[in-house]
């Protein structure tokens, strides 16, 4: 009997690691295996508008999945919240008559949300014709939160997106490193942090948005991704005239960051935008070209769709892209 446990047990316990490695290989491969980012003109919204403006709406908003407060917290959300919370950051945007909306945690095909593509639900009701989209998590199935297996994530298609009133020429996407402190297989899952940099013709003139989501958990790595993306843009600024930097930063310790990057926020102070029932954080920022002028601006501080606030800003733009002075690197005018 005692020979017989010992040969049946190995075999047991490699049958179950076969099982464990077969399941963690099958979930970890990507939903979606056409190209990870892509550029679209959304054809049944109004045609762009053509004459360069003279002033731009731009919104950074951490979509949170159009979870509410149900974001992260392992609560299963059901088809009519995920459209509602989505509709009712529709009524509100709206208000502000945006042109360029940045937005992360916008799922593009995942079980949680009913497999709606958020970024072309919303562009639509906006009238924004544009719209790129960046994939930061593309997973055949998430297992979180991870008790009961009832509330797993499954099937995750998420990303960061550009929704433009004016055509968006190119797009390129910066992947962030993700925390080395992480299990190997933890990383397997994990979404990628990204810089997703934009190029919107605005008549014969060209602006550059970058739409930023860092790392929330790992302050070291953090630090790192906000070192490289002062170098993109203070890069940028050299040999382009109009620039935004925009997104979820998980930080509000951003005095050194827009000093090397040679940007600056409209504000004096960062404006709390999290949890959005009662903001006592800032997570979310918005940064220009010191020369853009930004006399209006905030947040949408009713607004529930995410655990996260928006933030907005009206910004006058000079007369001629060249009349922009460039920034050196370790300096702002």
């Amino acid at each position: 009997m005692l020979c017989k446990m010992l040969r049946i047990v190995p075999i047991g316990i490699g049958t179950v690691l076969f099982l464990l490695g077969t399941g963690l290989f099958y979930a970890a491969r990507p939903a979606q295996p056409a190209p990870r980012h892509r550029i679209v003109q959304i054809v049944d919204t109004p045609t762009a508008h053509v004459e360069p403006p003279s002033a731009l709406t731009i919104v950074t908003y951490n979509l949170g999945y159009a979870s509410g407060r149900k974001n992260n917290r392992g609560d299963v959300l059901t088809a009519a919240e995920v459209r509602e919370n989505l509709d009712q950051a529709i009524r509100q945007l709206r208000l502000l008559r945006p042109d360029i909306v940045a937005l992360q945690e916008v799922d593009l095909d995942a079980t949680r949300t009913f497999g709606i593509d958020q970024s072309t639900y919303l562009a639509k009701a906006l009238g924004l014709p544009y719209l790129a989209t960046a994939i930061t998590w593309n997973k055949r199935y998430v297992p979180w939160p991870y008790w009961p297996p009832s509330r797993h994530f499954g099937r995750l298609v998420s990303g960061q997106a550009v929704l433009s009133r004016y055509p968006i020429r190119t797009q390129r996407v910066h992947r962030f490193a993700k925390p080395a402190t992480n299990p190997v297989w933890y990383n397997w899952f994990y979404l990628d942090r990204l810089a997703q940099r934009v190029d919107i013709a605005l008549g014969s003139r060209q602006a550059t948005l970058w739409n930023v989501h860092l790392e929330a958990f790992d302050a070291s790595t953090r630090t790192v991704q906000l070192a490289q993306l002062a170098a993109l843009v203070h890069d940028d600024i050299v040999t382009n005239g109009l620039v935004w930097v925009g997104g979820d930063f998980n930080t509000a310790a951003l005095a050194s960051f827009a000093l090397s990057a040679g940007v600056r926020s409209a504000t004096a102070l960062p404006i709390a935008t999290y949890p959005s029932w009662e903001p006592r954080v800032a997570l979310d920022h918005l940064f220009a070209i010191p020369q853009l002028v930004s006399q209006e601006g905030g947040t949408l501080p009713t607004l529930a769709c995410s655990d996260h606030l928006p933030i907005w800003r009206r910004y006058h733009l000079p007369r001629s892209g060249r009349e922009t002075t460039r920034t050196p690197l370790g300096g702002v005018k």
